[in-house]
């Protein structure tokens, strides 16, 4: 797997919390604690795309959806007619009044928003992707996460098929050995023997540990 399609991959798996189910770094280096937290739920935690779901079109859909879920209501509303109510057109009433680069995009918004209009298929979104109880920081970062590719869904929906039909990807053992070994320093011999393990140690030992300034946290 390339290092670009490799990178896809993660950020778009990344999107799926358990966002930050852990205290790495916490309260001393919080300019790498949110990376970090990401990449040990990605490691001790399957992918949590929606299984129910094979095409990758229908999860791109959805990743886009659950984009505008998590978007300011003041957002969301741009989109409906100011006076139909759930009508959402797919120009803008005052095509001027928003940038031109907004126009090739605006059916395809308004598509999104009208799909989450209602309550009950926003309620459904957040609870697929595990961010129904999420605190408002984690559904920010998720929205962070989210952004890039909202202006791309040509783009997500062929992310999402190349990582589907990706023939070599890392098993998750490896994943979890390989993120273990980058991180620690330290090898195993199976996702079993992980354990509980410190990611950063109080008096650090060896020269990838002694670049962590941040505080004792579990992984």
């Amino acid at each position: 797997m390339d290092s670009q399609m490799g990178a896809s991959l993660s950020v778009l798996l990344c999107f799926f919390p358990r966002i930050c189910d852990c205290n790495v770094g916490e309260n001393d280096n919080t300019l790498y604690a949110a990376p970090l937290c990401a990449i040990v739920s990605l490691a001790r935690t399957p992918p949590t795309l929606p299984t129910d779901d094979k095409d990758p079109t229908i999860v791109a859909h959805k990743i886009l959806n659950l984009n505008m879920t998590l978007s300011p209501l003041k957002w969301r509303s741009m989109f409906e007619r100011s006076k139909t109510k759930n009508t959402f057109p797919e120009f803008p009433e005052n095509p001027e009044a928003v940038p031109k680069e907004w126009h090739n995009q605006w059916a395809s918004w308004a598509k999104q928003a009208q799909t989450v209009h209602e309550e009950q298929k926003s309620k459904e979104l957040l609870e697929e992707f595990n961010l129904a109880k999420a605190a408002d920081d984690e559904k920010a970062v998720a929205l962070m996460l989210l952004r890039p590719y909202a202006r791309q869904e040509y783009y997500v929906i062929t992310t999402m098929t190349q990582i589907k039909e990706t023939l070599n990807s890392p098993t998750q053992e490896k994943l979890k050995k390989d993120l273990h070994t980058a991180v620690c320093g330290e090898t195993t011999d199976s996702e079993a023997a992980l354990g509980t393990k410190k990611l950063f140690k109080t008096t650090p030992k060896s020269t990838i540990e002694s670049r962590c300034d941040g505080t004792t946290a579990d992984s």
